[in-house]
């Protein structure tokens, strides 16, 4: 009887230690999804293609963002400073509990969507007063994932500081 015992708990602990380590590599997959995601946007602002990046974007921004007015800002600052964009380097990616502050008008919590918030680094190259510059970038960027489809969260109020 006692043999029997120590042999169900010990099926047991298999059976959590198994589930346990699904629940980590299926969460582990979708944050190399998503860093994969960011990955492909930040090849399309290097390549200058605009639109691609713009059509990454969540649905509501595009409803507060129209595409022309992104493409052109987009384009303005690219040209007036000749900015390049390279060495794009994801250094984490966390899941958040909620939409950030800065998209909370915009994007409902009521939502069911899976938030991500990625830490990047990328090096620009641009002119600034006739002058040659080089820049390391460090900022957040973010992400949502509706069980179907990223997306991509782009802060519009920028373009209205400009």
């Amino acid at each position: 009887m006692k043999i029997k015992k120590i042999f169900i708990i010990m099926i047991i602990f298999i059976l959590l230690g198994s589930f346990t380590t699904s629940v980590f590599a299926n969460e582990k997959s979708d944050l190399t999804e998503i860093e994969d995601y960011i990955y492909n946007i930040y090849k399309k602002y290097q390549e200058k293609h605009y639109e691609a990046v713009y059509n990454n974007m969540h649905p509501k921004i595009k409803e507060v963002l129209e595409k022309e007015k992104y493409i052109k800002f987009q384009k303005k600052n690219t040209e007036k400073y000749e900015l390049e964009i390279s060495e794009v380097e994801v250094l984490k990616v966390s899941k958040l509990e909620n939409v950030p502050d800065t998209f909370k008008d915009i994007i409902s919590d009521k939502e069911k969507l899976n938030v991500y918030e990625i830490s990047i680094k990328y090096k620009t190259n641009y002119k600034n007063a006739g002058s040659k510059k080089e820049k390391i970038i460090e900022k957040e960027t973010y992400v949502v994932n509706n069980n179907t489809q990223n997306y991509l969260l782009w802060d519009p109020g920028i373009i209205n500081k400009d």
